[in-house]
């Protein structure tokens, strides 16, 4: 899969990929927030974000930055429809890291220890998920 590479999932799959009740063994589950979740599979060279606000037909991308200390990670979604909050659409974005997730931890774009992502808007139909990943 190449850097930056955006998948679209219905909801129902999305609960699947998710484990449901239990990841399996090596998985790191953040909590669940009202707008995203975000886990690490088994491995850790791969960041998935759920977005369950319901965006529709939204255009969305992903960019992936990288150093030796953090990794910031931003899914632009933009134009389409206006959100259809009521239909319960999901999508699950897929971000390659360069190297495995190791000890490093997931946090909030701000650092926040709470541990999980958070949905800014970025203007009148655009949102930014962002989620920092940091040693």
């Amino acid at each position: 899969m190449r850097k930056g590479k955006v998948l679209a999932i219905p909801l129902a799959v999305a609960v699947l990929v998710a484990g449901c009740a239990g990841q399996p063994p090596g998985d790191e589950l953040l909590p669940k927030d009202d707008e995203v979740t975000a886990w690490v599979p088994d491995g850790g060279r791969t960041v998935l974000l759920e977005a369950t606000t319901g965006l529709c037909d939204k255009e969305a991308h992903a960019q992936v930055e990288e150093s030796p200390e953090k990794v910031r990670i931003g899914v632009f979604i933009e134009g389409g429809d206006e959100p259809c909050l009521l239909a319960g659409v999901a999508r699950v974005f897929e971000i390659p890291l360069s190297r495995p997730l190791g000890d490093r931890e997931l946090v909030a774009n701000d650092d926040a220890p709470y541990r999980r992502a958070r949905e800014r808007p970025t203007g009148k139909q655009d949102l930014k998920l962002t989620i920092d990943v940091v040693d």
